[in-house]
């Protein structure tokens, strides 16, 4: 029996990627939404407006889903409703859902890294949303809702890439943070280990990050020259120093194919693939 998976914001970054990776199987049918202006003609595509609860009852119906992934964007009060609708349904017919979170989850204590058990906690309006959201799920679907949790996401066509670009190209600068140690994630890894986690049926919160860590300055300065960026006007600011990591002690216990390096973002984003 083929799996029917959704993948609510299934143009943006991750969601392309995801789309792409289980497109590969055989066992898997994919629909995805997208909100603009322009359609996005990628596979089984659906328009959404998560303001929309009428919209998304009736997607739901449609696509009639077994498992959904989540990499929605947009109003935060708008997304937990729909969320909490697509979590209703998902219950009902004994689905699977995964969220698509973020480390900002922990962003009120960055002396530290943190792990999956660690209890969130946020500063930011976005850091509170996204425990929010991870609250709502888990209470409806206890262990049907798995979290994704993401760092600094990079993929080979992403709005950070052009940023550096164009800073190139124009001369703009960028901020580098050199007092501040983090981690990254590329959207290919990503979408590989979304892929294992759904095929072996595994539950509860993943830090999907590069199992080691890097200076966020050295990183930028990395891979600008592995991209030939040259010209760049870097702006360095110490204020902004400590942790901002996610720990992924859960993939470290995943196949060496399926864990990744700063560098191994670095090089894939740069035009070289995985070995």
């Amino acid at each position: 029996m083929k799996k029917q998976v959704l993948i609510l914001g299934g143009s943006g970054l991750v969601g392309r990627a995801i789309m792409g990776q289980l497109m590969m199987d055989k066992h898997v049918k994919i629909s995805t939404t997208y909100h603009s202006s322009t359609r996005y003609t990628m596979g089984t595509s659906y328009p959404l407006d998560v303001d929309d609860i009428e919209s998304v009852k009736q997607l739901l119906k449609k696509v009639q889903p077994t498992h959904v992934i989540s990499c929605l964007r947009g109003d935060f009060k708008q997304q937990l409703a729909c969320h909490k609708e697509v979590a209703a349904y998902i219950k009902k017919h004994n689905g699977w859902l995964y969220y698509c979170s973020t480390l900002n989850v922990f962003d009120q204590d960055i002396s530290q890294g943190h792990h999956e058990e660690d209890k969130p906690q946020a500063s930011s309006e976005y850091g509170q949303f996204k425990i929010d959201c991870e609250k709502l799920l888990l209470d409806i679907l206890d262990q049907r809702a798995v979290i994704l949790r993401l760092p600094q996401v990079w993929g080979k066509s992403c709005i950070r890439l052009d940023q550096l670009r164009e800073a190139n190209n124009h001369g703009k600068r960028i901020t580098l943070y050199p007092k501040l140690h983090y981690n990254v994630a590329s959207d290919h890894m990503i979408a590989k280990q979304v892929a294992h986690i759904m095929g072996h049926e595994l539950t509860g919160i993943f830090h999907l990050a590069s199992i080691d860590t890097i200076l966020y300055s050295e990183f930028y300065r990395k891979l600008s020259e592995a991209l030939g960026l040259k010209k760049i006007i870097w702006d360095e600011q110490e204020d902004e120093q400590g942790q901002f990591v996610l720990i992924p002690n859960r993939v470290k216990q995943f196949p060496k194919h399926l864990q990744e390096t700063c560098d191994d973002v670095i090089c894939y984003v740069a035009g070289a693939d995985f070995v």
